[in-house]
C-alpha cells in the first residue's frame, strides 16, 4: 500500500483488473484487492466492503466521487500504519513480494482483528511491472490466540518472583492487564465472607483501581447476594461469562444514584470470572468435578466498548485460572525447590555431555572434509592423466560417485561466480530443494533469506561460498541459517568452504562447500544459557526469600551446633552479636540449658521437633526479660547417606497472638456474665410483675361481677380500661420472659410435622376482629391441604400470629392484609403482605433488633416493647428457617417466614 503523497485523485475511469480476476476473487474467503503499478488501489472484492463498510465505487462517496485507492489507511489500527507504509513502499521500490502482518477495523463492531497481507506483482514480458495483486487472510484466532499465550508465560513468569500467595495473584493480576482484560481482580475463598477476600485488583488506568477500592469501602458486599458474580462462582465452581454487561443490569445491582455513577465510571462492558481450583478435575465443559476444592477466582472485564469476551476468551481465562492454581500450589510446597534444582543440575549435566559429543561430530566433519579435498586433487590428477588411465578413471569416478552419494554431509559446487553447479543428495535434503532448483543459483538470490550467527541479514557477499568462490577466501566452521522450503522453516547450517585454483591463475575457477545441519545443536545451546540463567535467578531468589522471610530461619552443624546460616530476623531475637561461626550454648546461654539440651537430642535421635506457642523469657532489647511465645520447628539436616549433619530452625514469634487471644477469652467471658445476669433480672422482674398484675385483673373481675356491690357504667368503663391495661402490661412482661428465656437457652421447641393451611386458618379467625374493626380487606392465598413443614406449632401460631396483627396496627382503615404459601423442594415460604406505611429503608434490618420500634408515623405510634419480631425470628431460626422483610414507604411490607418443608 503506497504513501499517499504519490497520487491525489483516482483515475477516471479506473481500469482495474480483468473479469477473470474479478469473478475468481468474489468467490475467495479473503479480502482481495489490486493495484496498479504505483501502489494504487483500483479493486476491491465484495468481502472488503461487507468487512470494512467502505462506500463502494458506485455508492455515494465512492470512487467516482473521490479517489479511494488510499482510503485503505482508515481502517487500518493506527498502530501498524507506518509499519505497513514501509514494508509497501519497500516492495513497490524493489518488485519484491509484500507480506505483513496488521489488523483491520471491522465495521459493525468497531472492533480490530488481525490479517496477513500478501501480494505479488503481475510483470510484462520486459519484466515491468503492471499490476500487483493481494490478499488478506483473517488470522485474528491465531494472534489471539498466541496472545493468551504469551499472557500465560508472563505471568506464570511474574508469579514466579513471588514470595506469598497475595503478592503472587497481584503480579498475575497486573499481567493480564491490558492484555487479556482492562482489569482484573482476584479473591480468595473465605469461609466466613461469601464474597471472598479480595487479593489483587489491576487496572490499565491507575485511577479506576482506587476508584474500585472507593466502592468497596463505600457499597460493602450484601452477605445475602450470593447468587451472582464472584460469589456465585465461589459456591458453584463454574465459570461465567457475560458477554455484554447491559446498562439495565447496572441499574439494577446499584443501591443509589451515587452507587450507579461509580458502578458506571468503571466502564464494564464485557466481564469472565473463572473459578481458581484446588485440583486439575475441572471437566471440559467448564463444570467443576465432584472432587473440585475452589480456592478463589479472577474477574476479567474488558472497558472497551469494541471489545466482546467470547468462549474463547473464557478458555484463556480457565487456562490463567490452572496458572494460578500451580501458583498456589507452588508456593505451598516450596520444599519441591532442591528436587527442582537437583534435576537443573541433572539436565545441565547431559546438555554438556550432548555438547562434548556435539564438539566430537565436529572434529570428525573437518576430518572428512579434509578426506574430501584430498579425494577431489586425486579426480584432477587422474583428469589429467584421462589418456594413458581411463580405465582407472572410470573406476575412481565410480567410487567417487558412490562416496558423493552416500555422505551425510551436504556438498555443493560452485563455478567462479558463486553459481551452483552441483550438489549431493544429502545437499538437497538439507537444502530443502532438487538439483535442477540449486542449480544455478546464487547467495544474492533473496528465497534463502539468509542470516548470520547473530540473527541479522546475511549479505550476498559474506555467504561462505560466495566468499570461497569469488574471494578466494578458505572458511571453516561458518554458521549460517536459511530457509528450508521443504520444512517451511530456518535450518541453522556449519559450513566450510575452499576455493580451487589453476596452476598459474590467481582466481578460482570454482570451489566447493560441506556443510551440515547443526541446528539441533544451536538450540542445545540456548536451552542451556537459558538454564543457566533460571538456576542463577532461582539462586538470587533463593537467597533473598531466606534473608527477607519473616520468620527467624537458622541452621547449625555438628554435635556443637555451630550457626552456619541466619537470616535478619533470626539476628533480631539475639543480643549476644554475630551468630555465624559460635556455638548454640553460647549464642542462646540467657535462654538456659534446656534450648541446648534439646537440640542435643534432634541431632541425636534425629526426630523432628514441633512446639507451639512455646513460652519463652528472655531479655531482647535490655530492658529486663520479659515473656514471649513462638511456634517452633528443629529439622534434621541430613547428608546424602542419611545421616543427621546439623539442624535447621524456624521460629515464628506469636507472642501478639497469643495476648490477642487471652484478652478475648476474658472480654467474652466477662459478656457471658453480663448476659447471664441480663437474662436473669428479666426473668426475676418478669415473675415479679406478674403477680401483682393478675391480682389487680383478679379483683377488676370480682367488682365488674357485682361481688363488691352494684356498680355504675362509668364505673364498669373505668374497670375495662384497667383490666385492659393490665392485660397489656401482662402480654409485655410475657413478651420479655420469651425472649430472656431465648437468649438463655432455656425455651424448648417441640418440632414435628405441622399442617400449615391449618395453622393459618386459627391465625385468621383470631385477627378477624381485628380486619373488621378497621375496615380492612383480607385476602388468603392458596395453600395447598396437607403442605407440612417441620416446626413447632405453637410457636408457628404464635410468628404468624405476631406478623398478621403488625399488618393490621400499621396499615391505614380501607386498606388490605393478605397471605399466601409458596413451596420448593426444601423450604416452604408464608408471606404476610400490607399496603400500610412502610420501613425506611436505613431502618429495616433493625426491626428485629430487641427493644427496638421503628415509628412507622408518628400519627400511628406503636405499642409494647419491641420485642415481637426480635422474638419470631429467633423462634424461626432455631425451627431451622428465617424471617426476612421488604418494605417501600408509603407502598407497604412484605414479611416472609421460611420453615423447613416437612414430610
Amino acid at each position: 500500500m503506497s504513501q499517499p503523497d504519490l497520487r491525489t485523485t483516482a483515475p477516471s475511469p479506473v481500469a482495474g483488473p480483468g473479469a477473470d480476476f474479478r469473478a475468481m476473487a468474489e468467490l475467495m474467503p479473503q479480502l482481495v484487492w489490486s493495484t496498479t503499478p504505483d501502489g494504487y488501489h483500483d479493486y476491491f472484492n465484495a468481502r472488503w466492503y461487507a468487512y470494512t463498510g467502505m462506500p463502494r465505487p458506485d455508492d455515494p462517496g465512492g470512487e467516482h466521487e473521490t479517489g479511494q485507492g488510499w482510503n485503505w489507511k482508515e481502517f487500518l489500527h493506527p498502530d501498524d500504519y507506518d509499519r505497513a507504509q514501509a514494508v509497501w513502499a519497500h516492495s513497490l521500490q524493489t518488485g519484491e513480494s509484500y507480506e505483513i502482518e496488521y489488523r483491520f477495523r471491522e465495521r459493525t463492531t468497531g472492533g480490530y482483528r488481525w490479517f496477513l497481507g500478501r501480494a505479488e506483482p503481475l510483470r510484462d514480458d520486459a519484466g515491468r511491472i503492471v499490476r500487483w495483486f493481494g490478499t488478506c487472510t483473517d488470522i485474528d484466532d491465531a494472534k489471539q490466540n498466541e496472545l493468551a499465550l504469551g499472557v500465560l508465560a508472563d505471568a506464570g513468569s511474574a508469579a514466579a518472583l513471588a514470595e506469598d500467595v497475595d503478592a503472587a495473584l497481584g503480579a498475575l493480576a497486573q499481567v493480564a492487564v491490558p492484555r487479556l482484560a482492562d482489569w482484573c481482580a482476584v479473591d480468595l475463598a473465605d469461609a466466613v465472607r461469601p464474597h471472598g477476600r479480595r487479593v489483587a485488583v489491576a487496572h490499565v488506568d491507575p485511577s479506576k483501581v482506587a476508584l474500585a477500592h472507593e466502592l468497596a469501602e463505600r457499597y460493602p458486599p450484601d452477605p445475602r447476594d450470593v447468587e451472582q458474580g464472584v460469589p456465585l462462582v465461589l459456591r458453584s465452581a463454574r465459570p461465567v461469562l457475560m458477554r455484554e454487561v447491559p446498562d439495565e443490569l447496572l441499574v439494577a445491582a446499584a443501591r443509589d444514584a451515587d452507587h450507579l455513577r461509580l458502578i458506571r465510571a468503571l466502564g464494564l462492558c464485557s466481564a469472565i470470572i473463572v473459578p481458581i481450583l484446588a485440583d486439575e478435575r475441572a471437566a471440559g465443559d467448564g463444570a467443576a468435578s465432584d472432587g473440585a476444592r475452589v480456592l478463589g477466582a479472577i474477574s476479567l472485564v474488558a472497558a472497551e466498548a469494541r471489545r466482546r469476551y467470547t468462549e474463547r476468551d473464557l478458555a484463556h481465562a480457565e487456562e490463567l485460572a490452572r496458572r494460578a492454581s500451580h501458583v498456589v500450589a507452588r508456593l505451598r510446597l516450596t520444599a519441591a525447590l532442591r528436587a527442582d534444582r537437583a534435576r537443573l543440575a541433572e539436565q545441565a549435566h547431559e546438555l554438556a555431555t550432548q555438547n562434548e559429543e556435539l564438539q566430537q561430530q565436529a572434529v570428525e566433519m573437518e576430518m572428512q572434509a579434509a578426506q574430501l579435498q584430498e579425494q577431489a586433487a586425486e579426480l584432477e590428477a587422474q583428469a589429467e592423466d584421462l589418456q594413458v588411465s581411463n580405465a582407472a578413471l572410470a573406476s575412481s569416478e565410480a567410487r567417487f560417485r558412490a562416496l558423493w552419494d552416500s555422505m551425510a554431509q551436504g556438498v555443493v559446487y560452485l563455478d567462479g561466480d558463486g553459481r551452483i553447479t552441483d550438489a549431493n543428495p544429502a545437499a538437497e535434503r538439507l537444502l530443502g530443494l532438487s538439483l535442477d532448483q540449486l542449480t544455478g543459483r546464487a547467495p544474492a538470490d533473496p528465497a534463502w533469506r539468509a542470516v548470520d550467527a547473530a540473527g541479522g541479514p546475511l549479505a550476498p557477499a559474506d555467504f561462505p561460498s560466495a566468499r570461497a568462490a569469488v574471494r578466494g577466501e578458505v572458511v571453516r566452521g561458518a554458521r549460517v541459517g536459511i530457509l528450508n522450503p521443504a520444512l517451511g522453516e530456518h535450518r541453522w547450517l556449519q559450513v566450510d568452504a575452499a576455493p580451487e585454483v589453476r596452476p598459474g591463475e590467481d582466481r578460482p575457477f570454482r570451489a566447493y562447500a560441506l556443510f551440515d545441519d547443526v541446528t539441533d545443536a544451536v538450540r542445545h545451546e540456548e536451552t542451556r544459557a537459558r538454564l543457566a540463567d533460571a538456576e542463577r535467578d532461582a539462586r538470587e531468589r533463593m537467597a533473598r526469600l531466606f534473608e527477607q522471610a519473616p520468620v527467624a530461619i537458622s541452621a547449625t552443624r555438628g554435635p556443637d551446633h555451630v550457626f552456619e546460616l541466619a537470616n535478619a530476623s533470626y539476628r533480631r531475637l539475639l543480643r549476644g552479636g554475630e551468630p555465624i561461626g559460635r556455638p548454640a550454648r553460647e549464642v542462646l546461654a540467657e535462654l538456659g540449658p534446656a534450648v541446648a539440651d534439646r537440640l542435643d537430642h534432634v541431632y541425636a535421635a534425629g526426630e523432628t521437633f514441633v512446639a507451639v506457642e512455646l513460652p519463652v523469657r528472655f531479655d531482647r532489647d535490655g530492658a529486663g526479660p520479659r515473656d514471649a511465645y513462638f511456634n517452633l520447628i528443629y529439622e534434621p539436616l541430613r547428608d546424602a547417606g542419611g545421616a543427621v549433619t546439623g539442624i535447621l530452625t524456624v521460629a515464628h514469634e506469636v507472642t501478639d497472638q497469643v495476648q490477642a487471644r487471652r484478652a478475648v477469652e476474658r472480654a467474652r467471658e466477662s459478656a457471658e456474665e453480663a448476659n447471664l445476669a441480663k437474662s436473669q433480672f428479666l426473668r426475676t422482674v418478669s415473675h415479679e410483675l406478674r403477680t401483682p398484675l393478675n391480682a389487680i385483673a383478679g379483683y377488676a373481675d370480682l367488682v365488674l361481677m357485682g361481688l363488691r356491690g352494684p356498680v355504675t357504667d362509668d364505673q364498669r368503663g373505668d374497670l375495662e380500661r384497667i383490666k385492659r391495661a393490665s392485660q397489656h402490661l401482662l402480654g409485655l412482661i410475657n413478651d420479655i420472659l420469651s425472649f430472656a428465656k431465648l437468649e438463655a437457652g432455656q425455651m424448648e421447641l417441640e418440632v414435628r410435622d405441622v399442617e400449615l393451611r391449618t395453622t393459618l386458618l386459627e391465625v385468621e379467625a383470631l385477627v378477624t376482629p381485628q380486619l373488621a374493626a378497621k375496615s380492612l380487606r383480607f385476602a388468603r392465598g392458596e395453600c395447598p391441604p396437607g403442605l407440612r413443614v417441620r416446626a413447632d406449632e405453637e410457636r408457628v401460631r404464635q410468628v404468624l400470629l405476631n406478623l398478621l396483627s403488625n399488618a393490621v396496627k400499621f396499615t391505614d382503615a380501607g386498606g388490605r392484609v393478605a397471605v399466601d404459601c409458596e413451596q420448593g423442594p426444601t423450604e416452604v415460604a408464608v408471606r404476610v403482605r400490607d399496603t400500610g406505611i412502610g420501613i425506611p429503608p436505613e431502618a429495616l434490618e433493625r426491626i428485629f433488633d430487641p427493644f427496638v420500634q421503628v415509628g412507622r408515623d408518628l400519627r400511628a405510634p406503636s405499642d409494647g416493647v419491641g420485642l415481637g419480631l426480635a422474638i419470631s425470628r429467633d423462634l424461626a431460626r432455631r425451627m431451622g428457617g428465617e424471617l426476612t422483610a421488604e418494605s417501600r414507604v408509603g407502598e407497604g411490607s412484605v414479611f416472609t417466614l421460611m420453615l423447613p418443608r416437612g414430610d
